[in-house]
């Protein structure tokens, strides 16, 4: 008897939203690695390109990359690792998808790095990991900057107004809107070209309702200028944020927001919180690293020898 509904390999299906309990039963007894989380999944899967497969007790995963949406492999658990690499890549082979496994976590690969295959460190993909305690109250010299525009922001503009929504429906257009606005920012920058498809991942979001999603925004002159969609994790110590955009005229913005996300997470009782990666985009590294990651969540790039 099967235990999950995601086939057996080299069977794939879907992905569906039905599927987020099996897939956080392969994920759950793993670091919270942002490319394999159910909301992330189905959110950037915006050509339903995504499949799911079930191999040796891991979880196989079809994706599409998130810039040039080219089709790859990837899988997580701990069980029969240098087998499944080694049936995954010539299944990857076979199938045109080239020689590489991708997005594959440290936790799975720790004990397996003397195996019969090449670990490039795929340093664009590491989740970024913040201190949600460490960065609300930014004490210290390590918090300087980050304090200092917190405190800029509140003194510089009067009618800001903080709310937390648990669902989308009263503030989805706004988002799109500033989202928007953000886009055509980022064009006259040339930064945007890469995400042509962040609107739909956003759209796609909407479609998810459970209790762990909420949506810290921010509001001056009741016109949102920035929000961040979170997803607090149960049974973890981890929540991750799958989407934050703000309006840069606001000196600081970034930061605010960040401090007031971190405020409602610990309410929740979260310690960390993953911000995903940058892929390589030198000006998300710049932001993300400005914020004071205190660990990453590393990946890997498998080339079977």
């Amino acid at each position: 008897m099967l235990l999950y509904m995601i086939p057996p390999f080299p069977e794939f299906k879907n992905l569906e939203l039905s599927d987020k309990k099996d897939v956080e039963n392969f994920t759950k007894k793993s670091p919270p690695y942002s490319d394999f989380n159910f909301v992330s999944m189905w959110s950037w899967n915006t050509k339903n390109e995504t499949k799911l497969s079930e191999l040796n007790g891991n979880l196989v995963v079809r994706f599409s990359d998130y810039l040039s949406k080219e089709i790859f492999y990837s899988f997580i658990g701990s069980n029969k690792v240098e087998e499944t690499i080694d049936i995954l890549t010539k299944f990857s082979l076979k199938n045109k998808s080239g020689s590489k496994l991708r997005l594959i976590p440290e936790d799975v690969i720790r004990e397996h790095r003397t195996g019969d295959f090449i670990l490039i460190s795929d340093n664009d993909n590491f989740d970024y990991v913040y201190d949600v305690k460490e960065f609300f109250t930014c004490e210290g010299k390590k918090y300087e900057t980050q304090r200092n525009q917190i405190n800029r922001f509140e003194k510089k503009y009067q009618n800001i107004k903080v709310e937390i929504f648990k669902d989308f429906d009263h503030v989805k257009e706004e988002m799109l809107l500033l989202e928007q606005s953000w886009k055509l920012n980022k064009v006259k920058q040339d930064k945007i070209l890469e995400f042509r498809s962040e609107s739909e991942a956003l759209r796609r979001i909407f479609d998810l309702k459970h209790d762990g999603l909420f949506t810290v925004c921010i509001f001056s002159d009741n016109k949102l200028v920035a929000f961040c969609v979170s997803e607090v994790l149960p049974e973890s110590d981890y929540a991750i944020s799958h989407f934050a955009k703000a309006d840069i005229s606001f000196s600081g913005i970034y930061s605010f927001l960040l401090h007031k996300t971190c405020e409602a997470l610990i309410k929740h009782k979260v310690k960390y919180l993953n911000y995903e990666q940058d892929l390589g985009l030198v000006y998300l590294k710049n932001s993300k690293m400005a914020f004071r990651p205190v660990h990453f969540l590393k990946k890997y790039l498998i080339i079977k020898q």
